[in-house]
């Protein structure tokens, strides 16, 4: 036959055992199997392979239906018949008989389960109720300590949770669930599972092959296989509530399902068609398919001399089993073949046989030990060139991972889904020690950070050109806008390689550089600002981009460094001057910077700028001198200045002496014009005194020089009320008004002059 892929296969070390003729039993609380033959009881370790079978010989002749070791490995209980039960004393060989209550009324035993507690030790499950019994002090007798009354038709025990689950009720259709603490006993509520199929309302047993208690991700639950309706339904217990997780669709049709629990995974083993399904409940709120295709049951895998094969190749599961019974929580007896299988995950051929990346990756962050195939899967997703929008699914999923891994964790089992969780440091009963069959939660592996994204995923394939710049770009970007939609900044190392990216591609993409940094998808940093600032002779706007950057940082002296390499000495000092103190100044670097701009006005406002600054820093009492000091190494600058200085004083001092020639002429010539003015005046008002003394001895008519007309027959002249443009043209209408003669042939002969 030939070989395949599986993501459930058979462990490839198997229990072998006599099968002729001998009885096996399996031990779930220890994980034992128990093998009696010819009054011999063998007994092997499915959890420690290390430890060599150990034979029990001394126990009497008789029948024995079932057999179970107490967790502090003191004694072992046989069940005898369906009333009594031998309690064989390891140390000694000593044993002793007991009874269940009721066998004169037909009381039958189900069977019995080992605590080992201050509670009891021993728990014997009837048809009419539970007996709790306790060894007495001298450990040769057990007493009934306590004596649950109730109709019990089978039960299920499952011992990591200390749960539970019995079927009573008049029809075999209610399921009451018990939880053992090591000092009481809580009930939880009852409930009855949905037996009715899709053509009727008939009801229908419950059967015990039909249900299975478990815990998945911190939930305890109850999981019944509805084969009429090829579902799985889980059940959600609390101490005072139940309630449906969640119903998986099995997508194929079977007489007996098998389930599985293995790392928190519901693998589901169709027995007729030989195929096996994993489900997990955690996807079910996204999807209601398997995590992967079902594939048949693995074999083990195939070994060489080396080893197993690295092709990861497997034969059918067929070859290997004959006879199949599934036990808990994740075993196949082969009575028939004389072996015990255990089953394992395959998960690099679950991740082979998925086709939904994007809960493939969600089942793999639940894993443990799948951070690195978690990572391969990424970078197959990338080199695989899937959509970007299922991209940043993944990126999102992988960061809210990561922030859950990193916030602290809540509050669990708390109100009406409160359970007792065994530990391994719960009381046992005196004298005994610790039992070590409790199991904690299953924690998921290391989360995976941007260091790991950048370390393992981006980084080889960029090396190994297995994409274009153009997608690798854009799927940087998406893992950074996951981290953005979360609140969270990307890290130096992310944004520098999106930068690289952007500025190796062929052409550069500048734009969406420009883009990403004004939308702060990258996050401001003092690297990342450098290397804007070197890429200014090929993209000019990079450098305002540095310099915002560099001003969010509050990095105000780069700022004031990268001002100065760039001669904007001016710019420079404003800047310095908006901060105040926030920035502190190096003179010979401010002046130096001046100085090669060859600026001279530059030059000498920097040198003011800088005088103040040192008088304001001696004011403040943090400067000893207003003045320049050696440490300061101005020397030159300062004798530069005093040398500029002079050669302007001289320069200064000689266009004085040139310019005062020509205002000694000028102060002449206006005391030349002020004579003629004053002389211009007496004549004036010699002319008026002459026509005040004419007017004196006849009175003359008013005459306007413009109009020609008297005065008495001009138009209004309201000039003492007005202002302005409207006086001005009131006098320019008028013209001035003279005195003239108001009669005889001189007055004739002025009319007609003007």
């Amino acid at each position: 036959m030939a070989l395949f892929h599986s993501h459930c296969q058979l462990q490839s070390n198997p229990v072998s055992f006599e099968n002729n003729e001998a009885q096996v039993f399996f031990d779930d609380c220890n994980e034992y199997l128990v093998v009696y033959k010819d009054s011999v009881f063998t007994v092997s370790s499915l959890k420690d392979r290390t430890i060599p079978p150990q034979s029990l010989d001394f126990v009497r002749k008789d029948a024995v239906l079932d057999v179970r070791f107490s967790l502090d490995k003191r004694h072992v209980c046989i069940m005898r018949s369906h009333t009594d039960i031998d309690v064989v004393n390891l140390a000694d060989g000593s044993e002793f008989n007991y009874t269940c209550k009721g066998k004169e009324k037909g009381n039958m035993l189900h069977g019995f389960v080992w605590l080992n507690n201050t509670m009891c030790d021993l728990v014997l499950v009837t048809s009419g109720g539970l007996e709790l019994l306790k060894f007495t002090p001298k450990l040769d007798s057990m007493k009934l300590v306590k004596h649950d009354n109730r109709s019990i038709h089978w039960f299920i025990y499952s011992h990591p949770n200390r749960l539970m689950l019995l079927c009573s009720g008049k029809d075999y259709n209610c399921i009451q669930s018990l939880q053992f603490t090591p000092d009481k006993l809580i009930k939880i509520p009852d409930f009855n599972p949905e037996v009715s199929s899709k053509s009727g309302n008939k009801r229908t047993p419950l059967e015990k092959a039909n249900f299975l208690a478990c815990k998945l991700y911190d939930k305890l639950c109850c999981v019944y296989v509805f084969a009429a309706r090829q579902e799985l339904i889980i059940y959600q217990l609390g101490k005072e509530a139940i309630g449906k997780l969640c119903t998986i669709n099995l997508f194929s049709a079977c007489d007996h399902y098998a389930v599985s629990v293995m790392d928190n995974l519901l693998v589901v083993h169709n027995t007729d068609s030989k195929i096996t399904m994993i489900f997990d409940v955690w996807l079910q709120q996204w999807t209601s398919h398997p995590i992967a295709a079902p594939l048949p049951l693995g074999g083990p895998p195939s070994k060489t001399e080396e080893g197993e094969s690295p092709s990861g190749d497997l034969e059918p599961a067929e070859q290997f089993i004959q006879e199949w019974s599934f036990e808990q929580p994740h075993y196949i007896l082969d009575r028939k073949a004389g072996r015990m299988w255990g089953l394992e995950l395959n998960l690099e051929h679950l991740c082979a046989s998925s086709s939904d990346k994007v809960n493939l990756v969600r089942c793999l962050l639940k894993r443990r030990d799948a951070r690195e195939l978690t990572l391969g899967v990424l970078r197959g997703c990338v080199r695989e060139r899937e959509p970007l929008y299922s991209l940043l699914q993944i990126f999102t999923i992988v960061v809210d991972a990561a922030l859950t891994a990193s916030s602290p964790p809540p509050s669990t089992r708390a109100g009406k889904w409160w359970y007792y969780e065994p530990r391994e440091d719960d009381p046992p009963s005196e004298g005994a020690p610790s039992s070590g069959g409790s199991v904690g939660l299953d924690l998921p592996s290391k989360p995976i950070d941007q260091a790991d994204c950048h370390r393992h995923v981006f980084l080889p394939i960029y090396q190994a050109k297995a994409v274009e710049d153009d997608y690798l770009i854009a799927v940087t970007t998406e893992y950074l806008l996951a981290l953005s939609s979360r609140g969270l900044m990307a890290e130096t190392v992310m944004v520098e390689f999106l930068l690289s990216l952007i500025v190796e591609a062929s052409p550069p993409r500048y734009n969406v550089l420009h883009q990403l940094l004004q939308y702060h998808v990258m996050q401001d940093s003092l690297s990342v600002a450098q290397r804007l600032l070197e890429l200014e002779p090929a993209y000019p706007p990079a450098l305002q981009l540095a310099l915002d950057m560099l001003h969010r940082l509050k990095a105000h002296e780069q700022v004031m460094e990268a001002l100065l390499q760039r001669g904007a000495v001016v710019q420079a000092i404003h800047y310095a001057k908006e901060k105040g103190g926030g920035v502190r100044l190096v003179p010979s670097h401010l002046l130096a910077a001046a100085r090669e701009s060859g600026d001279d006005h530059a030059f000498f406002a920097a040198y003011r700028f800088v005088t103040a600054e040192l008088q304001a820093e001696h004011t403040a009492h943090r400067r000893a001198s207003p003045s320049f000091l050696p440490q300061d190494a101005c020397d030159d600058h300062v004798a530069t200045t005093s040398a500029s200085s002079a050669e302007e004083a001289e320069v200064e001092e000689a266009e004085t002496q040139e310019a005062e020639p020509q205002e000694a002429e000028v102060e002449e010539l206006w005391l030349k014009r002020q004579r003629l003015k004053r002389q211009s005046l007496k004549k004036e008002e010699v002319e008026e005194a002459e026509s005040e003394e004419a007017d004196a001895e006849e009175p003359a008519a008013a005459v306007c020089i413009q109009c020609a007309l008297p005065v008495d027959q001009t138009p209004p002249r309201p000039l003492a009320k007005r202002r302005g443009p409207w006086r001005r043209a009131a006098r320019a209408r008028h013209g001035v008004v003279l005195r003239i003669a108001p009669l005889g042939a001189e007055a004739a002969r002025a009319s007609e002059l003007l």
